[in-house]
């Protein structure tokens, strides 16, 4: 099973920071966020369409503001802040994010690196 789901990331399109940002509720009515790299359409929750309570993360990566749990904007700059310098405990809470996420929610994309945009 790991195998098909490692398939199914790598055919998945690649999206930069900028084209992940139109997707926030407001843009455009789909709603996509980004975990670890990977982006999720969030679209059919409430939490983060405008006036949600998690609507800071809608078309952003909200991988670190999510795992040391803060819905501080600047979380969400990859320029500032990236999941790969979060301490072990804090990527063990961003990993059963990942999982809840993945679960529910359909991936549609995959982050570009900073380096990639």
């Amino acid at each position: 099973m790991e195998g098909d789901e490692s398939q199914a990331v790598a055919s998945q399109p690649m999206m930069t920071f900028e084209e992940l940002a139109k997707f926030d509720g407001i843009q455009s009515e789909k709603v996509y966020m980004a975990l670890k790299g990977q982006v999720y359409d969030v679209s059919g929750s409430d939490f983060y369409k405008p006036g949600g309570p998690y609507h800071v993360f809608a078309g952003k990566d909200a991988s670190v503001g999510l795992a040391i749990m803060s819905k501080e904007p600047e979380f969400t700059d990859p320029k500032k802040h990236s999941w790969k310098d979060l301490a072990e405990a804090d990527k063990i809470i961003l990993d059963n994010w990942v999982t809840k996420l993945s679960q529910k929610y359909p991936l549609v994309g995959i982050l570009a690196s900073l380096s990639d945009d």
